[in-house]
């Protein structure tokens, strides 16, 4: 009875690991294949696939191989789309001439034509078309057969009999037999190679990828690329699209539907189209939009329409395609009540709706409606819904409700009263108004802005838009994908460049929905950049295939685990009075050893949450409660607070008054400078008292420093120790050697401060723990404590990516300690990212480097 349930748990367990399995194979709903290089590039450039590149498959009967292949118009329409080459000495081959009007493919078996087609012969076949593709080599009966879209021709075919060796090539081969450069222009995916019996043999979705490398879902066998472009790769890195100047720039507006993004001046307007990648220019024949520079324009896709809004005019001033023409034409310059404000067509009703903004030191928080029924303006007060606010970001949710997100303001409206950044998100009703708050965000290390777009696809639950740190002029934008349940959300690795300004600069974006595009817009003063990134956006890590280990070799040694587990389970349930006596009669306590102490004793040491700063990894400030008052620092005051400190600790004198003025006020008068030198001088004062009574900002000799006692900052505690070590004759103990390792490993000095003074502390900071990190390793203690040199290598690679003694320091320590496995995949890591960053391959072999373990 014991036996059939267990039995039972065992069918039960085997068959949700069926289900899982094929949940983990499931492909995502993003672009695959492998863009070949033809004729529009140098011989040296082009693509090449090679299937076989160490040795080659061996069949004895007969075998098929099928893709996707893509076509597409170029300079050159002839090339090689596959090469078979058996027994090194007989080629097959599959040849593409899209150019050609008599035959468009033919099958080539060493010199002879057996097969040829048309391209109208294929059904649904056209340019930019997928079309799956099979060839079957039956080399036990002579015969070849080739099929496009399941159009299939046979041949009977002289000189394959007997053939069993066969390497494999798509595009360029460089078999030095059977060298070729013309390569088709072309993409390919999902190729699968199948035995006699028709079953699968090997299989390349050529989805994912590794560096030079790819990997296929049976057997893990190693296919090598050269020259290759990857569709994935367009999901992970934004792409230019367009670098353009609109001489006196006022506003952006963009038709989400075709992909259009507009460009208005004051004569003329810009028309990019993204997916013809075509530009026009149209300059007015009547009339210009309003003058104002804060980006008042939106694009009708109901009419079509551009419209230029003025809140104290009545009138829209609409811009017509058909006679280029604006309906008003009065350009006369008003200061702005609603700068970076956000703007929608309600779907509902078609009126023109705006939220908040910012203008004569207040910031906005009310719906200002232009009714289309009564052709005037009306307001709305959602001040007790949502706080005042400009630079938000906001996006219709595809249900009637208007998302919007984050922004900078105050609960008062007043600039002057405790401005905050905002992390919240509401849901606007758009029938009635009603305002409803989803979610609140966790405080980022450093505060962020959203752009003004939002992307949320109906029925999901989480949205994307980019940010950035308005502290900064030279800035960058991120995109990230937010959760609408919880308070989560993803960043992405690549960025943007902005410049921003803030009465100078826009930024936005949108989803192109018929091409699955992400599209962003940067503009400051006269200069629009455009980029592209696929949708959806992808992680690194969803992209890039492990080097050594396939998925399925993964989940086959799952397998075995899990059923190993299992009979170990059983075997334990039926012996369980033999081995409960063993157990009692044992009393032998479990002990770590050495090592397992050494590679436990290394952790990153948690925040102190009491009168604490922190310049690692990013700017935080604890104060004397344990409250995090980060955010209480806006922009200017963590500029200014940096910047003192950085230089009392650099020269204990700190900074004097006209650089601090220079850097932080370059654009105020003398006079005003002053004044907000002391107003700001003043607030920090008050944020550091709460910090703690032993920290204050003076002045002596026109010099502004920071005086601290009893307060925690890590990074004076790590200039502190590398002065000790540097100067001390009794050094560092092995214990403070480990401190000071843990603690660097938390990050570089001020991440996302991107700012032109910081520059120079950066790297002088950097260089200080990369020089006292390797001085570490020559002490004659630490050179026998090989855990501990494990972890001075790690915290190297962390500062410097690509530092060669680390990666061999790190590989022979892991060898010496018999965690050989960890000291390749390091490796592997190291050469890939090597390659990233440098665009060569890292010159030393894992072999070389182990030998200096020995």
């Amino acid at each position: 009875m014991i036996f059939m349930k267990q039995k039972t748990i065992l069918i039960t367990l085997f068959a949700l690991l069926s289900t899982s399995l094929d949940m983990y194979g499931q492909n995502d709903q993003y672009s695959t294949g492998l863009f070949f290089s033809s004729h529009e590039e140098i011989l040296d450039k082009r693509t090449s696939l090679c299937l076989t590149p160490d040795r080659s498959f061996v069949f004895n009967k007969s075998f098929s191989i099928e893709f996707d292949a893509k076509f597409r118009k170029g300079d050159g329409y002839y090339g090689l789309i596959c090469r078979l080459i058996g027994d090194k000495s007989t080629n097959i081959d599959l040849i593409s001439n899209l150019g050609s009007e008599k035959a468009n493919f033919w099958l080539v078996v060493k010199d002879v034509i057996p097969l040829s087609y048309k391209l109208a012969e294929i059904p649904k076949g056209a340019f930019n078309s997928w079309i799956k593709i099979r060839m079957d080599i039956d080399m036990q009966n002579s015969k070849i057969s080739v099929s496009f879209n399941g159009n299939k021709k046979e041949k009977t075919v002289k000189g394959i009999s007997g053939l069993h060796d066969f390497e494999i090539t798509f595009g360029a081969c460089k078999n030095l037999k059977f060298l070729n450069a013309d390569v088709s222009p072309m993409t390919i995916k999902d190729i699968v190679i199948l035995n006699h019996n028709n079953k699968i043999f090997r299989e390349w979705k050529l989805s994912k990828h590794s560096i030079n490398e790819v990997y296929d879902e049976v057997a893990t066998a190693k296919a090598t690329v050269s020259n290759g472009r990857w569709l994935a790769d367009k999901h992970i890195k934004w792409e230019k699209l367009k670098s353009l100047k609109v001489s006196h720039l006022i506003g952006i507006a963009k038709d989400e539907q075709e992909g259009v993004i507009y460009l208005i001046g004051q004569k003329y307007l810009l028309s990019y189209s993204v997916p013809t990648d075509k530009i026009d220019t149209i300059y007015y024949a009547n009339g210009c939009p309003y003058n104002n520079y804060y980006n008042y324009f939106i694009f009708n896709s109901s009419s079509q329409q551009i419209w230029s809004y003025d809140f104290a005019s009545s009138l829209i001033n609409k811009f017509d395609f058909k006679n280029r023409s604006w309906e008003q034409s009065n350009f006369s310059y008003k200061e702005p009540d609603y700068a970076h404000h956000n703007k929608v067509i309600s779907p509902v009703n078609g009126n023109l709706i705006t939220f908040g903004g910012y203008g004569h030191y207040k910031y906005k928080s009310q719906f200002n409606i232009y009714d289309l029924s009564t052709n005037n303006w009306r307001q709305i007060d959602a001040s007790n819904g949502i706080p005042p606010r400009y630079l938000s970001a906001s996006g219709l949710d595809g249900n009637g409700h208007w998302l919007i997100f984050g922004g900078y303001g105050s609960k008062s409206g007043r600039q002057e009263v405790s401005p905050e950044f905002y992390y919240d998100l509401y849901s606007v009703d758009l029938k009635n108004y009603h305002v409803k708050k989803l979610c609140t965000y966790e405080v980022p290390a450093v505060p962020f802005v959203p752009c003004e777009g939002l992307v949320k696809k109906p029925n999901s639950n989480f949205f994307y838009t980019l940010f950035y740190n308005p502290d900064n002029f030279t800035s960058s934008l991120r995109l990230a994908r937010f959760s609408t349940n919880d308070s989560k959300y993803t960043l992405y690795p690549d960025s943007i460049p902005y410049n921003f300004s803030d009465k100078e600069s826009w930024c936005t974006f949108f989803l192109h929905e018929k091409s699955s595009t992400i599209l962003a817009a940067t503009a400051h003063k006269s200069d629009v950049e455009i980029y592209s990134l696929a949708y959806p956006p992808l992680l690194k890590s969803e992209v890039i295939q492990p080097a050594v280990s396939g998925r399925r070799w993964i989940v086959g040694l799952m397998v075995l685990v899990i059923f190993t587990g299992i009979i170990c389970f059983l075997l334990i349930i039926f012996n369980r009075k033999k081995i409960q006596k063993k157990l009692h009669s044992l009393d032998i306590p479990f002990v770590a050893s050495e090592g397992d102490k050494n590679m436990a004793s290394f952790e990153i040491p948690k925040r102190k949450s009491k009168s604490s700063i922190y310049f690692l990894g990013g700017f935080q400030v604890f104060d004397r409660e344990g409250n995090d008052i980060t955010a209480s620092f806006t922009p200017t005051l963590k500029q200014l607070f940096a910047i003192i400190l950085l230089n009392t600790v650099k020269n204990g004198r700190g900074i004097y008054t006209n650089k601090l003025d220079e850097i932080l006020w370059f654009d105020k008068s003398d006079n005003s400078a002053r004044n907000n030198r002391n107003v700001s001088i003043s607030k920090l004062r008050g944020l550091l008292e709460k910090v703690g009574n032993m920290v204050d900002i003076d002045q002596e000799s026109s010099y502004w420093r920071v005086k601290m006692d009893g307060i925690y900052s890590d990074y004076m505690e790590l200039t502190s120790m590398s002065e000790k070590f540097k100067h001390s004759d009794s050094g560092l103990t092995e214990a403070e050697i480990l401190r000071f390792v843990q603690v660097a490993y938390q990050g570089e000095l001020l991440p996302d401060f991107k700012i032109d003074w910081l520059d120079e502390f950066k790297a002088d900071f950097s260089n200080l723990v990369l020089d006292t990190l390797s001085e570490f390793t020559t002490q004659p203690d630490v050179k026998k404590n090989h855990y501990l040199l494990n972890h001075i290598a790690e915290c190297i690679l962390k500062f410097d990516t690509t530092n060669e003694e680390a990666i061999v320091l790190k590989c022979t320590t892991l060898y010496k300690l018999g965690k050989k496995g960890l000291a390749k995949t390091a490796y592997d890591s190291f050469v890939r990212e090597y390659y990233i960053l440098l665009g060569t391959n890292y010159p030393v072999s894992f072999k070389d480097i182990i030998k200096q373990a020995n």
